[in-house]
């Protein structure tokens, strides 16, 4: 088993993570890095950081694409684009773990047995992230 720890997409926090005696990362901070949906020439960047990493022994257990909430109506499209990019380039590394906050819509109403007051189920809003 290997112990890890998160870091950002940084050649810097990788030396450190050696330093420290880890053999795993958790890519963090995935969302506005190099390779995020902002950047068309992402292979470059994810293939040296990969590199990188495998220069110094440490694997990139998973990418950590985005702890934001994409449940939310003005973050949906946003997020559908970081998980689809941050699959992309796991696929392209070879990473086989994606992660990410799931998302919570906090939205109440009635319960139909009782009238108290209720948490609808978040399963109601997945459709946003996924659609398209």
């Amino acid at each position: 088993m290997r112990i890890g720890v998160l870091t950002r997409g940084e050649v810097e926090e990788l030396e450190r993570a050696r330093r420290l005696g880890f053999r795993s990362i958790e890519w963090v901070g995935f969302h506005d890095g190099p390779a995020g949906p902002d950047h068309s020439d992402w292979k470059t960047f994810a293939e040296e950081f990969a590199a990188q990493a495998r220069a110094r022994n440490i694997r990139i257990s998973a990418i950590g694409a985005l702890y934001q909430n994409p449940l939310a109506p003005n973050q949906s499209d946003f997020a559908r684009a970081v998980f689809r990019r941050a699959i992309e380039v796991a696929a392209h590394l070879g990473v086989k773990t994606v992660a990410g906050f799931g998302g919570g819509v906090i939205e109440t109403g009635l319960h139909e047995r009782g009238g108290r007051g209720a948490y609808k189920p978040s399963e109601n809003y997945l459709p946003r992230p996924l659609a398209r």
